[in-house]
């Protein structure tokens, strides 16, 4: 697993670092998983690789991530849809519009086909 886990990372040009490891072999292993790390550690790097290791084990899977801050949201979206193989979106209640239901929508039946 640590194999494909260091091919996906690569692929995106990423070098994981042990915690993020961690993060993301839990995410695979259907485990809890708290982590508390400092700002700017890349917490997210895990989130955004999941659903590419899932692809390549032949699963498929949606990815929910809840932040209260819109900048880092908007930020963390864009970076994901930098990477080749995710689709990702985000949205806050005074957001809640057509066309992000729509943007949302479309980005689940993204990832389901």
């Amino acid at each position: 697993m640590a194999a494909m886990i260091d091919t996906v990372a690569k692929s995106v040009g990423v070098k994981l670092k042990e915690e993020q490891e961690t993060i993301l072999q839990c995410l695979i292993d259907r485990k809890d998983c708290m982590a508390v790390l400092p700002t700017g550690f890349g917490k997210s790097i895990p989130y955004m690789l999941f659903p590419l290791v899932q692809k390549r084990m032949g699963r498929s899977g949606i990815v929910l991530v809840c932040c209260p801050l819109v900048s880092l949201m908007r930020d963390q979206v864009e970076r994901a849809n930098a990477t080749k193989g995710v689709t990702a979106a985000y949205t806050g209640v005074r957001m809640m519009n057509n066309s992000i239901k729509r943007h949302l929508e479309s980005g689940l039946e993204n990832l389901e086909s």
